[in-house]
């Protein structure tokens, strides 16, 4: 039996209860409580438990079968979070990795975009067969489950503005950009690097200047004319005069 109310029931039939699905991968936060904004039910800012941070959008079978994406998430954000100063870190980097599995990456980032925008009045994503309104398309499901990678320059870019970067430990900011009723992207700034996730197809992401942004808080004025950077395999970031950190994208 098909549950409607599972954004993923276009992928394959579901199976078990609607669960609590986390909005944001949990495991992405070790603090109990986070400051959130943004949202229709806290336009200003407020304090609310992780675990509070739920919707009952994705059937059991599908929530579990995303486990390995929000794995990655997790691995992932460890990585970014090693690059800061030890005393600025906020989440136990003893096991990170140095390196970010860039294809899971980007899937963990497509699973939040679609967790903050479905039963929105937008579509996800420009010019994809069979969209609509506040759910994910065929297409992008196919990517999320790992049957195909995007393609069509979609995908992962870097934003490297002119400043130098502003390593906040536990910083999250995510925001859609919508043109014309579309989501043809989403901004994630995570432990103080920018990344957007394109779902424009078949462009090169321009900036996000270029693209209209909509955002009225003015969180990324600094890189709206920044031009992004496709899927880059190095990041590397300097402390001081002679601390140096690398972490590698594998694609």
């Amino acid at each position: 039996m098909v549950m409607k109310s599972c954004w993923a029931s276009k992928h394959s039939d579901c199976e078990g209860k609607i669960s609590k699905e986390h909005l944001v991968s949990s495991g992405v936060f070790e603090q109990k409580n986070i400051f959130v904004q943004g949202f229709d039910w806290c336009k200003k800012e407020k304090e609310i438990g992780v675990k509070n941070i739920t919707s009952s959008i994705l059937c059991e079978k599908h929530n579990n079968g995303l486990s390995k994406i929000d794995q990655a998430g997790i691995d992932a954000f460890k990585t970014i979070e090693s690059l800061l100063p030890s005393h600025a870190q906020s989440m136990d980097v003893s096991k990170a990795k140095k390196y970010i599995d860039g294809y899971n990456f980007e899937r963990w980032l497509l699973k939040t975009a679609i967790n903050l925008s479905v039963n929105q009045n937008f579509h996800i994503g420009a010019s994809m067969t069979d969209s609509q309104i506040g759910l994910p398309s065929p297409y992008l499901l196919a990517v999320l489950f790992g049957e195909l990678d995007f393609s069509h320059e979609m995908g992962l870019y870097f934003l490297f503005p002119n400043d130098k970067y502003d390593f906040k430990a536990g910083s999250l900011l995510m925001s859609p950009v919508v043109k014309d009723q579309i989501i043809v992207a989403f901004i994630f700034h995570i432990r103080g690097i920018d990344f957007v996730l394109s779902l424009y197809p078949g462009h090169t992401l321009p900036s996000l200047k270029s693209l209209g942004v909509e955002n009225p808080t003015g969180d990324f004025d600094y890189v709206l004319d920044v031009s992004p950077q496709y899927r880059s395999k190095i990041f590397t970031t300097k402390h001081g005069s002679n601390t140096k950190k690398q972490i590698v994208f594998r694609w």
